[in-house]
């Protein structure tokens, strides 16, 4: 494989660099419709926070037309996972099965009165009526799988006190109650989520991450 190496002035903020690299004519392309796009590219990136950052600063060079991003990925994306794992499920198909998903759990959910009565620490009535507010509710988890990925866990994990025992008396002796019910819901829907997409043959990145290492590892003792 050629490998390239090109230097980036240490005088400028990294991400300065990165976006004028990223953005130079020989990488930026224009598609059949004329939008801009760097989606041929693939930028591994240290953090999920530092890779937003630069999501945020490429759309701030074009405010009016928009930018198709490269693929932002963290370390641990690259880990190729067991041979025997299910094929991961792209973010299209996460957002259609997603949609789905949340349809199917309504009857559980909002009572005949419309009232929520199941999953009562992450829904509202509207998220039922709304789509914008399903995708929101999907970009809330995203984000924290994003995070959680960085340690090979899913949220799941964060909920067992043999894996994550900081975690779980962080919330419990801080008499977190609300949070606490919060996090166990998480993890619940999670489950079932992910269950659906294994019917389909289909398994979430964060999942095979996390299938990619030994074993999850735990979190660090200090949380704080």
């Amino acid at each position: 494989m050629n490998r390239k190496i090109e230097l980036l002035n240490p005088r400028r903020k990294l991400l300065d660099e990165v976006v004028d690299w990223l953005l130079a004519p020989e990488r930026l392309r224009t598609t059949t419709e004329g939008a801009k796009s760097l989606a041929q590219l693939m930028v591994v990136v240290p953090t999920a926070q530092s890779g937003r950052a630069l999501r945020l600063a490429l759309a701030r060079r074009f405010p009016g037309t928009g930018l198709l991003p490269p693929r932002i990925v963290s370390p641990m994306q690259l880990v190729t996972p067991a041979a025997n794992a299910r094929r991961e499920a792209t973010p299209t198909e996460i957002a259609a099965a997603f949609q789905r998903f949340i349809t199917a759990l309504r009857p559980e959910v909002i009572g005949p009165d419309g009232r929520v009565i199941g999953f009562s620490h992450l829904f509202t009535a509207a998220a039922y009526e709304d789509i914008a507010a399903r995708f929101a509710l999907l970009d809330q988890l995203s984000d924290i799988w994003r995070i959680l990925a960085g340690n090979g866990l899913i949220i799941q994990d964060v909920c067992d006190p043999r894996i994550c025992p900081a975690a779980v008396r962080y919330l419990e002796e801080r008499s977190l109650g609300d949070e606490v019910e919060r996090w166990r819901e998480l993890a619940e829907l999670e489950r079932r989520f992910f269950a659906q997409l294994h019917e389909r043959g289909l398994a979430h990145p964060t999942e095979n991450v996390r299938a990619a290492g030994r074993e999850p590892a735990p979190i660090a003792e200090e949380i704080e």
